[in-house]
């Protein structure tokens, strides 16, 4: 999955980490993956930082999609 937020805002009732942990569990996927992508500076974090199926981006540049591509791939 990705997330591309200004992490500004918050809605919705499960966060995404949280959701993340349900999917998982519920669909016997715990290979799945979440990029979350943010445009503004803002010092938080859509990801556990205890789960390495879980990236933070700040920001970006014409790397982001190969980033992307290889840790949805585990190469990261």
């Amino acid at each position: 999955f990705c997330l591309y937020t200004d992490r500004e805002t918050w809605a919705g009732n499960v966060h995404p980490s949280e959701g993340l942990a349900l999917y998982r569990k519920k669909q016997s996927k715990p290979a799945a993956r979440v990029v979350s992508v943010a445009f503004a500076p803002i010092r938080t974090s859509l990801a556990d930082p205890k789960d390495l199926g879980m990236l933070d981006i700040a920001g970006a540049s014409p790397d982001v999609p190969r980033l992307i591509q290889e840790f949805a791939k585990g190469n990261i």
